[in-house]
């Protein structure tokens, strides 16, 4: 197979893949907002005395509190160890939106667009479409994210990408609990850019689920991947993790576009009844698409589980628990 990315003249990132064993190139596009906004939210964020304080010497850098009110677009770390934390953070969130493109490819996507709907091209930007077809679209981004999660997150968990910091920083990485801190961080910061300030729901005629919602599925493929490979010390570090990384990436949002106050009402549709009902819907289509698709993956393509019986655990309810003491000590 070959495949890799371009640039279209539209000034989208398109992912393409042609197959020996099929002349069809399967295209997905996605926009170049999308990578722009992540490199210069995470400059702005880790410019911040407050995030991430684990990371470099925060104190060298500003205190939301000492800036003109307004947006704050164009601020970069004072500190050098901080820059190179944000090219990690890069790293992790353009290896996660490559290979959920690639995994629209790999695992049949494209094939079964085209059997459906008579094209292998799909879009990353959010669109119209008929009712019938959201309930695939939906499970699709699913399988996409989760593909995503295993192929980003174990590489860094592995120690990749280490070379990319100094010495005094790569021993703090030398720790999983803040190599997953950062993977979070650079995760909920994609997500959250493309919820912006909606938190919508978003009806059966739209292309992908809420943003914050797709977030939530990620988390339960993390802990689900993390349960997997007996990654004890990670799961019963978990809730801390959730707490400092949520608290943090919506500060500095807020801190971004001109807020010194900052809350967590991003999480509160994912965190419904209303969006647990929408995760299990999906999770339930999955076991009817996943077996047509399971002979139009290629021989990269290893599908998501089927989903196990019974009602969604893990982050669900560790989460609703925590929203409550969330929005109560940091509203």
């Amino acid at each position: 197979m070959e495949y890799g990315f371009f640039e279209s003249p539209k000034g989208e990132l398109q992912a393409f893949a042609i197959e020996s064993k099929n002349p069809i190139c399967s295209v997905i596009a996605v926009s170049s907002y999308l990578h722009i906004s992540l490199g210069n939210f995470l400059h702005c964020a880790l410019s911040f005395s407050d995030i991430l304080v684990e990371f470099g010497d925060p104190g060298m850098e500003r205190k939301a509190s000492e800036l003109p009110p307004g947006p704050r677009l164009d601020l970069r770390p004072h500190d050098i160890e901080r820059r190179k934390i944000v090219n990690l953070l890069l790293i992790m969130g353009f290896r996660f939106l490559t290979a959920h493109e690639l995994t629209h490819i790999v695992h049949g996507h494209t094939q079964l667009r085209m059997q459906h709907n008579g094209t292998a091209s799909m879009s990353e930007a959010v669109h119209a479409i008929v009712p019938n077809q959201s309930e695939d679209s939906f499970t699709l981004e699913m399988d996409a994210d989760s593909g995503a999660t295993l192929e980003s997150l174990g590489p860094f968990l592995d120690g990749a990408y280490r070379w990319t910091v100094g010495e005094e920083t790569a021993a703090t990485l030398a720790k999983p609990q803040n190599l997953l801190r950062l993977w979070m961080f650079a995760i909920y910061t994609l997500f959250r850019i493309l919820d912006d300030d909606r938190h919508t729901r978003r009806s059966l005629t739209s292309s992908h689920p809420p943003p914050m919602l797709r977030l939530r599925m990620v988390l339960l493929t993390m802990e689900a991947f993390l349960a997997k490979r007996g990654e004890t010390v990670l799961l019963d570090s978990l809730s801390e993790l959730y707490r400092k990384t949520f608290i943090d990436v919506e500060k500095a949002y807020a801190y971004i576009v001109g807020r010194n106050n900052y809350d967590l009402k991003a999480l509160t549709y994912a965190l419904s009844s209303e969006g647990t009902n929408r995760i299990e819907a999906i999770r339930m289509h999955w076991a009817n698409l996943r077996d047509e698709l399971e002979p139009l993956k290629t021989c990269l393509g290893k599908l998501a589980p089927l989903p196990v019986a019974g009602p969604i655990q893990s982050i669900s309810g560790q989460l609703t628990k925590r929203k409550r003491h969330l929005y109560r000590h940091y509203k």
